[in-house]
């Protein structure tokens, strides 16, 4: 790893924090520059979140890179070394800010999790080992960790994060052979895989893999987060009341994990802010982006209110997620 890799390792930029220090937008990237020790410049870049420099003699307008060679000891390079450390150092402390996880799609999936599931990561081990598991009714379905590029590709330099996740036994050999899929790091091969989250997956292709890893996880009946979803939708956008009214078969945009055969509650935003319709998921496109709902019940507008539903744990209801355990109690007793 670079010495700028190390420094900015599990830390992300804040754009105007960068812009107010002095970093300066070109295109897509942006630039910072400062000069130090007499006769050197720093050049900053910071490119889709990725931190890297280089140290000019100005005397020369060459780069200078003594001071990264591992076996140079000399105390001229050692002081200019020190110097530009405490240029990233500065920057770091004043426009970055502290990220749990190494990789970007690491982050993604945390917040995927928590907004489906209302899932939050926990440390199964204890410190130092940072390792992240994410569990259903107590059990893992994900175990997140840093580890060597070359545990699962040998001579590849750096370190990445890996997912472990559970999958169906069947379909691991096929898994197996995608770019970015392997025989699971430290766990069960027979029922486990290890994921790159180093973006030779899509979030989507990663985020579907941990729903599924999930539902085999999970006893749907007790699992923690449920095993229906609930949707929202928006009265000031749409009337579903009179789309439902003219036929109780109807389109809607899917979320990548919900399947045919599954239950949706429809959760009907402000003013009326309350679940609404309890419909069946019937079949889902071709391409995956869509799927046809049939309204099984209609619920009078006072049945499930927002307080209501916060009480039973639906705290949140920004987008499709599953349902929590409590108030999917509550729905299916109350079922017709």
């Amino acid at each position: 790893m670079t010495l700028e890799e190390v420094l900015f390792a599990r830390k992300s930029p804040c754009k105007d924090k960068l812009i107010e220090y002095g970093f300066s937008p070109q295109g897509e990237d942006l630039f910072y520059t400062e000069d130090f020790g007499g006769s050197f410049r720093a050049e900053i870049r910071i490119h889709q979140e990725h931190l890297s420099g280089k140290v000019i003699d100005t005397d020369t307008e060459e780069e200078f890179r003594s001071f990264r060679i591992r076996d140079d000891q000399g105390a001229f390079s050692a002081e200019i070394k020190a110097q530009y450390i405490g240029i990233l150092e500065r920057i770091a402390a004043a426009c970055f800010r502290e990220e749990m996880f190494l990789e970007r799609q690491s982050r993604a999936l945390a917040a995927y999790l928590k907004e489906t599931y209302d899932d939050e990561g926990d440390h199964p081990f204890k410190a130092p080992n940072p390792a992240v598991s994410f569990r259903v009714n107590g059990s893992w379905y994900g175990l997140l960790m840093e580890i060597p590029y070359e545990r699962l590709i040998p001579k590849k330099e750096g370190s990445t994060e890996v997912l472990n996740l559970k999958a169906d036994p069947e379909k691991i050999p096929q898994l197996v052979q995608r770019e970015g899929i392997f025989p699971a790091y430290h766990m069960n091969k027979k029922n486990w895989i290890s994921v790159l989250l180093d973006g030779s997956l899509s979030n989507e292709e990663v985020f579907a893999l941990a729903a599924e890893s999930r539902r085999l996880t999970a006893d749907k009946k007790r699992a923690a987060g449920g095993s229906d979803w609930v949707i929202p939708a928006d009265p000031k956008v749409y009337d579903i009341e009179a789309a439902f009214a003219r036929s109780p078969i109807h389109s809607w945009h899917r979320h990548t994990a919900v399947m045919p055969g599954e239950q949706v509650y429809i959760y009907y935003g402000a003013p009326f802010s309350c679940l609404l319709y309890r419909c069946l998921v019937l079949s889902v496109d071709e391409d995956g982006k869509g799927m046809l709902l049939e309204a099984k019940e209609k619920y009078p507008r006072e049945k499930y209110p927002l307080k209501k539903l916060q009480a039973y744990g639906l705290k949140s209801i920004r987008g499709a997620r599953r349902i929590p355990a409590e108030l999917q109690q509550l729905l299916d007793q109350e079922k017709k």
